[in-house]
Parts: structure tokens; C-alpha cells; sequence
């Protein structure tokens, strides 16, 4: 398994703190593409991405950082695939946001940031309180 180090949004976000409470099977799945280790597919790869023209120099940053039994190629499909999961959950997102603007448009209904912030707050600190008594 590599090396984890702590994965820190700017917003002051522990993803990792995050991450430990994913239910295992989406653990293990996100550690593999963290580590750019992808379990075998039980069905053949028979399509193709376009090759991938860049300066020597870069390619030479790429396989420096490869894991130790990585392959360019793995390390690629890894950072495809995550980029793929991440615009995925962006649109989603931005899907929800755009449903939420409606419904309150709709209703009439708006929060203030104010509010908003204190709820989250009240969830995390309750989250906090409940890891405490564990």
C-alpha cells in the first residue's frame, strides 16, 4: 500500500478525515486510484485513449513519481479514471445547486450564509462530540 499523506482542500477540508468514513469497499476502490494500483478488470480493455505527446522533461517528472511495481501506463489510467470520477461528481454538484436555486425560487425559501455556516457547524461539532464518546 503507498504512502497516504494528508490530502488538505484549501478551504481547511481534511479529506482524509473524510475518507475514513467511506464505507470499505469505496475505501479500498479510492486507495487503489490513490496509489495508482487498479485491480485487474475481469473484462478485456479493448478500447483505446489517444496517445499522450509531451516534453521528455515531463515524462521524466511522471516516472519519478511512480510507485514502486507502477507502470506509466497504470499510473495514467489511474489519473484518467479519478478525473473522470471528479468531473462526474462536479456536474453532480452543480446539478443539485442549480435544483436546490429552483426549489427555492419556487417556495421562496432562501437561508443566509449565516445560517448556513452555523448548521454546518452544528452538524461537524455534533459529528466531533459522537467520535469523542467512540
Amino acid at each position: 500500500m503507498c504512502q497516504e499523506a494528508p490530502v488538505i482542500d484549501p478551504s481547511g477540508i481534511d479529506f482524509n478525515r473524510i475518507f475514513d468514513n467511506w464505507p470499505e469497499k469505496e475505501q479500498d476502490h479510492a486507495s487503489q486510484l490513490q496509489c495508482g494500483v487498479l485491480p485487474m478488470s475481469r473484462t478485456l480493455k479493448t478500447a483505446t485513449l489517444p496517445s499522450l505527446r509531451v516534453e521528455p522533461e515531463f515524462r521524466d517528472k511522471a516516472e519519478s513519481v511512480l510507485n514502486e511495481g507502477e507502470t506509466l501506463s497504470a499510473f495514467m489510467e489511474a489519473a484518467v479514471r479519478k478525473q473522470v470520477e471528479i468531473r462526474k461528481s462536479q456536474a453532480e454538484f452543480i446539478a443539485r445547486g442549480l435544483a436546490a436555486r429552483e426549489e427555492s425560487k419556487r417556495t421562496g425559501i432562501y437561508y443566509s450564509a449565516d445560517e448556513v455556516l452555523a448548521e454546518l457547524k452544528s452538524m461537524l461539532d455534533a459529528k466531533l462530540a459522537e467520535d469523542k464518546k467512540q
